[in-house]
């Protein structure tokens, strides 16, 4: 029993040491032993009970095998290992090396490509640390385990197949990420190239798994527009002329929303949508949406200044926008058909801000926000309050405001304006109509063509005749859209 042994530590003798008189003395190691110093015959009980292998072993015949433990083990060796393995086996019970079947190696192979996959998937975000670690942590556990196996349960584990198959399926899958990613990094690209700064856009290549296209809930401020008179000036100009009046105006007005990291949502002729907050909102603070947008709203207003002195002179025709402001929660997504779609934002939110711009056309301001706006933004903007509205179609009033300026930029004539307008309007709120008249008329002393002011006016002098309901608190209510 060589259980174990090399196949140099079996015995080994010469035919002449095999075949020679039991009673021969000892020899030179050279003569009979391979070197080893010996009886120069084999005695009966030396051999007795034993497997004896007759065979050449001359190194001249090269008759070498690569073994696990030599590189060159004589062939006539690997026999006597072999049959002693038989040999243990039947009398010993021991069972020797123990082998998977066909099945189960297929699914030893199968479980580590599974393995590769996973490395692969989680590699592919920050390939070098992770892959410097995880390769090295799989490839020592999968020789611990297949060492282990073998030497305490005698079980031999394919290696290198399931290695091969680890970094194939990782390769493979890194290489499908990439082709997919790509794909939706152009789809993305196609989406919003125009419409977000190339600051977004760019993270939401790089961030594209956190973009939900499918619809969710997210807090974002909606900006409307129109152009004020636009009928008007469309009959006065030619097609071409309308066009090229429509891009000098569009243009500005989109680079300052993109500036300020709005979603220019769509063009409906002269009007514009546009979200803040979505489809991304990078900003530390959550709810800077807000603030930004009227801060995009009042240099639009500036910007418009000189640019409609500049289509006057080219096209003799005056410009000028509305704009309506509103924040709260919407559902954000792709919509549309399976043709086509649009990433865009739906609610009671939208709803308001859309019902703002044309109510704008009751007070005779520029910009108009809604109470959820005025909050969030409140420490970064100069606003005046025009009172409680009730938009076209709803029955709840909400608060609303004119934008006037970015925090303390308001002139000191505008400030007075503001004071006194909303004192007075408490005094309307309270049903006081003679003395708001006087405060509104004195408003006009401030500013003779102050909008809001000559509106509250004529309520004035409508409620004086016809009292307003009983729970009538100073609500304004929108008749058209």
């Amino acid at each position: 029993d060589y259980r174990g042994a090399r196949a140099n530590q079996y015995p080994r003798y010469t035919m002449r040491a095999l075949m020679g008189p039991e009673d021969a003395g000892e020899s030179s190691a050279s003569a009979c032993c391979f070197g080893k110093k010996c009886r120069c015959y084999v005695s009966r009980e030396d051999i007795k009970g034993k497997v004896v292998f007759f065979g050449a072993v001359a190194s001249s015949l090269k008759d070498y095998f690569p073994m696990p433990h030599d590189d060159r083990e004589r062939l006539l060796a690997t026999h006597a290992m072999a049959t002693d393995q038989l040999l243990r086996s039947y009398y010993n019970g021991d069972e020797g090396t123990k082998y998977w079947t066909r099945n189960g190696e297929t699914w030893w192979i199968a479980f580590w490509s599974f393995m590769g996959v996973l490395l692969g998937f989680v590699v592919r975000e920050n390939p070098g640390p992770r892959l410097l670690v995880l390769t090295p942590v799989m490839l020592i556990g999968l020789v611990i385990y297949t060492w282990w196996q073998f030497f305490s349960n005698q079980l031999w584990l394919p290696l290198i197949p399931p290695v091969l198959a680890m970094f194939g399926s990782a390769v493979l899958m890194v290489f499908y990420l990439f082709l997919t990613e790509g794909r939706q990094k152009k789809a993305i690209s196609g989406m919003f190239s125009t419409m977000v700064s190339p600051e977004v856009l760019k993270y939401l290549q790089e961030e594209s798994g956190s973009l939900k296209l499918a619809g969710e809930s997210r807090e974002a401020t909606m900006f409307f527009s129109d152009v004020a008179g636009f009928t008007t000036i469309s009959e006065k100009l030619n097609a071409e002329q309308l066009a090229s009046v429509l891009n000098e105006y569009l243009t500005p007005m989109s680079d300052i929303i993109i500036n300020y990291g709005g979603y220019i949502d769509k063009y409906e002729g002269d009007a514009i949508m546009a979200d803040y907050g979505v489809p991304i909102w990078g900003d530390e603070d959550p709810h800077s949406h807000a603030w930004k947008c009227c801060w995009a709203a009042i240099e639009q207003q500036e910007k418009l200044k000189p640019l409609s002195v500049e289509l006057k002179e080219k096209y003799g025709v005056e410009i000028g926008a509305r704009m309506g402001i509103n924040t709260g929660v919407v559902s954000a997504g792709n919509m549309g058909s399976t043709q086509k779609m649009q990433y865009t934002v739906m609610g009671d939110a939208v709803n308001q801000a859309a019902r703002f711009e044309p109510a704008c056309k009751i007070f005779t301001v520029l910009i108009m926000i809604g109470q959820s706006t005025y909050e969030m933004a409140k420490d970064k903007i100069e606003v005046r309050k025009l009172g409680l509205l009730v938009a076209k179609g709803k029955k709840q009033a909400v608060g609303v405001y004119e934008l006037l300026a970015k925090k303390d930029e308001l002139d000191e004539t505008l400030a007075k304006l503001v004071a006194k307008f909303e004192s007075t309007w408490d005094i309307y709120a309270k049903r006081g109509f003679v003395e708001a008249k006087r405060g509104f008329e004195d408003c006009l002393k401030i500013v003779p063509d102050d909008g809001p002011s000559l509106a509250y006016i004529e309520q004035c002098d409508h409620f004086t005749e016809n009292s307003p309901p009983e729970g009538w608190a100073g609500e304004w209510i929108q008749l058209t859209k």
